[in-house]
């Protein structure tokens, strides 16, 4: 089955969604797509002018390289200007799949494109698509892989507080007089990424299955009722809109897990984090 046939399933069965994420021009964690299969998050992509490329290593603009800085933590993220298209996975500073047209598409259309060219991108396309969390088989690559997922999550979590008027604010201030008077938005925000995080992971492993908060919630509240709290309380929906691609690229990664497989592994897994 072609790319192009096997992506119209999956639209026409429900199965691909893209988002507009709506990122403003301050907003530097937030990708324009989110694309999603089957009900998980695939990935992201990131549209840029024409003329600008898709190798964010040799962009000049400031905005840019902070943005990339940032993005460069996804593990499955797509930049194109419509002419070049680069593929970046698991924190790659180059790309792994990259095709550039020869000719300006805004200039030409379709008529600028050749075969190969058409062919190499539905091949980046493919391996867009086909990407799959790589799986750690023991606690330190895990936390690992977590701490480069936390730290994008945390870094959201800070820009939003950084608005006293944002929803993730008024959640901060109740943090602050229920539990840590002395928390300021730097550490209130990691507090933030280590929560969800392990509560995520804690949750997988008494069956959470699917990118659910509500039923992650419930599993953590028979043996991790206070757990189970912070993490209702953290990812309240209005609260949740302003950190939302960093949390579904947490969910991403933690459902992937085979806690089975780290249970081999010596030590305690929860000793990480």
């Amino acid at each position: 089955m072609s790319l192009y046939s096997w992506q119209a399933r999956c639209w026409s069965r429900g199965k691909l969604s893209i988002t507009n994420e709506s990122a403003t021009a301050e907003q530097q964690g937030r990708p324009d797509l989110a694309v999603g299969v089957a009900g998980l998050l695939q990935g992201y992509a990131e549209l840029k002018a024409p003329g600008k490329g898709a190798r964010p290593s040799k962009f000049s603009d400031k905005h840019d390289r902070a943005q990339w800085a940032k993005f460069r933590n996804l593990p499955n993220v797509l930049y194109t200007d419509g002419n070049e298209w680069g593929l970046y996975q698991e924190g790659s500073e180059e790309p792994v799949a990259f095709v550039a047209f020869e000719q300006d598409i805004t200039v030409t259309g379709t008529k600028g494109v050749t075969t190969n060219q058409a062919t190499s991108l539905a091949t980046l396309l493919s391996r867009f698509f086909a990407w799959e969390p790589i799986v750690p088989t023991n606690p330190k690559d895990l936390a690992v892989g977590l701490a480069r997922l936390c730290h994008y999550l945390r870094e959201d979590v800070e820009r939003a507080v950084g608005d006293p008027a944002s929803n993730l604010s008024e959640v901060m201030r109740e943090w602050r007089a229920r539990l840590f008077p002395d928390a300021d938005e730097k550490r209130f925000a990691d507090a933030y990424a280590q929560t969800v995080a392990y509560a995520l992971l804690l949750a997988h492993s008494r069956g959470l299955d699917a990118p659910d908060l509500a039923k992650a919630v419930a599993l953590l509240e028979p043996a991790h009722g206070l757990l189970g709290q912070a993490l209702n309380v953290l990812t309240q929906e209005a609260a949740l809109a302003e950190v939302r691609p960093a949390v579904d690229v947490l969910f991403r990664y933690v459902l992937a897990v085979d806690l089975s497989v780290l249970g081999k592994s010596p030590g305690e897994p929860w000793l990480y984090f």
